[in-house]
């Protein structure tokens, strides 16, 4: 059934941007029955001929077409020229068309008569024709104008109606060329690029969607979250079509004033901004989920390193912007691309190089923000999470969503990314730092790798390198005196340091406050890597309650909560495992944890009063 909905969707689009290469025989017959009598003043007789034309396009054999000529008895001559095109020559075309409408005056640039400014009138010399062109379908039309002294905007005047009555006759419509005014030699290229998109990033995320795995999540001790996560989407996605349609209301704002001013017909512009601009700001008033306000940020001191890394960023972007502009203009200086398409195929490459090389000098500059261990702790105050886990957990990975893109790049260049998938932890640890700071143990490596990562740390859990030969009592006393502990309940394999966590969390933990968190994955490695956990930590007393059946592959955090009777746990789930999920998930056990864990330590600190009297 998937690769059926894959197959259709490929489909469409092959058949909705596939262009028409049929030619229409009617046009031939309309061009050679067409006379300008009775369309422009006056009385026009025709030479009687229909001679052959070209037109040269660069990169191509060129346009072949024909030419009828008109005169008027006061020396007033008309040329009606047509051209077979492919949709590239017509481009190009275009292209050398616009580099000339350039010189152009302002008074003879606004004389387009076709609808989407669909035709162009050249400048002219005193003793040269005025000319007009548009294209249409597969031809380029080109009409002359031979008026002698006339002024250009008279001369051009007198093709108006002739581009006219030849648009509504000819099949299909006039091409818009405001995109060619804007790009001339890009379009094709923009949509390649979204064609391309289309087919790979779509498809792609399309194909994670279904094949998305549900869990069982039965009625008991864990507590769904589903819920939550659906509303949480609704209102990102409402107030995320709120500022949609809030620009375009404004853009189309912006166009009616523009168009006021050149006397243009106003009303679909004004229709369109009537009803996409209040529509976006009323879905801007929806109220924002708890869950999704960013959490308190810490106070920021900006010190001597952070602003030499700031500057190193700026070098860094601005050699990825500059350096293949450069080569692209030196590859068009010596001639190896022209102005047409080649050229616009350069730029598609240079297009996506520099969206990829900023993604990664983006994502550089958010890990050169991240702060050590140490440090996060120095400037954040309130109690600090542990996290504890296998190193080979730290390649967990996610579907990515719009929710856990997190610099401007990232939410404009995001959703065309082809790395469709984030690191687990940082999704887990963004949300547990609304509560305090997340330290962890950072694997002892001494490559080049590893240098980058002391002076860029990874992104999620702020990370301390510690000595091979003392590790262990720090990692003791930072559990002790931590908030809590976080632990990766679904590691890859279980090794002799993280064994050595686990039991010192079961036997010389005083607080009991512990959090775990179980990864992502399909059912049939969450079953292996779970049960590889619980046969490790099954006979410590700590997690007796866990081994008496009431678990199901649908859960995603559990937390203890302890009491002088040995302690409780408690389970949050989902039947999916989203970055939506777990960001419900983590919020809903951390607002009770926090509750409960505040109470029973209250309690516990109560009753222990009277026997220290």
């Amino acid at each position: 059934m998937r690769i059926k909905i894959i197959f259709i969707l490929f489909t469409v689009i092959l058949a909705v941007s596939s262009p028409a290469l049929a030619e229409n025989p009617n046009a031939e017959s309309i061009f050679r029955k067409f006379t300008p009598n009775g369309v422009i003043d006056g009385l026009w007789s025709s030479n009687g001929q229909l001679l052959p034309s070209h037109i040269d396009v660069p990169g191509t054999d060129g346009c072949e077409g024909h030419t009828r000529s008109w005169n008027r008895k006061d020396h007033v001559g008309l040329d009606l020229t047509w051209y077979d095109c492919s949709p590239q020559q017509i481009r190009m075309l275009f292209t050398q068309v616009e580099l000339r409408r350039s010189q152009t005056p302002d008074e003879v640039k606004t004389l387009s008569v076709l609808r989407g400014n669909a035709d162009f009138v050249l400048p002219r010399s005193v003793d040269d024709p005025s000319v007009r062109v548009w294209a249409q379908g597969d031809l380029f039309i080109k009409i002359r104008i031979y008026c002698g002294p006339l002024a250009s905007v008279e001369c051009a005047s007198l093709s108006a109606p002739v581009a006219r009555r030849l648009a509504s006759a000819l099949p299909d419509a006039p091409r818009d060329s405001n995109l060619w005014n804007l790009f001339p030699p890009f379009v094709g290229i923009f949509s390649g690029l979204i064609l391309f998109w289309l087919l790979v990033v779509v498809v792609k995320r399309l194909h994670t969607h279904i094949t998305l795995e549900r869990f069982d999540l039965p009625a008991g001790r864990i507590h769904p979250v589903d819920e939550i996560s659906r509303e949480m989407r609704r209102t990102r996605r409402r107030r995320w079509w709120g500022w949609l349609l809030s620009i375009y209301g404004a853009l189309c704002g912006v166009s009616v004033i523009n168009q006021i001013v050149h006397g243009a017909s106003v009303w679909v512009g004004v229709i369109l901004a009537v009803l996409t601009l209040p529509m976006g700001l009323l879905l801007l008033r929806t109220r924002q989920h708890r869950y999704l306000k960013r959490a308190q940020r810490t106070i920021y001191r900006p010190k001597f390193k952070d602003l030499l890394w700031l500057l190193l960023v700026l070098i860094l972007g601005i050699f990825a912007v500059a350096i293949p502009a450069l080569v692209l203009v030196g590859w068009f200086l010596i001639g190896l691309i022209d102005s047409g398409d080649s050229f616009g195929y350069v730029f598609g490459f240079v297009l996506i190089a520099g969206i990829t090389v900023g993604g990664f000098i983006d994502r550089g500059a958010i890990r050169l923000r991240a702060r050590g261990a140490r440090e996060a702790m120095r400037r954040d105050e309130r109690p600090y999470f542990l996290y504890l886990r296998n190193f080979g957990d730290d390649i967990q990975k996610i579907p990515a969503s719009r929710f856990n893109r997190r610099s401007l790049w990232q939410k404009i260049f995001g959703p065309l990314s082809f790395m469709q998938r984030t690191r687990f932890e940082e999704i887990f640890t963004r949300e547990l730092r609304r509560y305090g700071p997340i330290i962890a143990v950072g694997p002892p490596d001494t490559n080049l790798r590893g240098l980058f990562s002391v002076l860029a740390p990874q992104l999620g859990a702020s990370r301390a390198r510690l000595p091979h030969d003392t590790w262990d009592r720090q990692v003791r006393s930072w559990a002790v005196n931590a908030g809590a502990v976080v632990v990766s309940a679904t590691p890859q394999q279980i090794n002799s340091s993280f064994a050595w966590e686990l039991k010192m969390l079961a036997q010389d933990l005083p607080h009991q406050r512990v959090v775990l968190i179980c990864g992502p994955g399909d059912k049939r490695a969450l079953h292996r890597t779970f049960g590889t956990f619980m046969s490790e930590v099954g006979r410590y007393e700590l997690f007796r309650d866990l081994t008496t059946g009431w678990l199901t592959d649908g859960v995603l955090v559990l937390v203890h909560v302890p009491s002088p009777s040995g302690g409780t746990w408690h389970g949050w789930g989902a039947e999916q495992r989203t970055a939506w999920t777990y960001t419900a998930a983590v919020n809903a056990a951390m607002e009770f944890a926090h509750l409960n864990w505040a109470r029973q330590e209250t309690t516990m600190h109560l009753s222990s009063g009277p026997a220290q009297e």
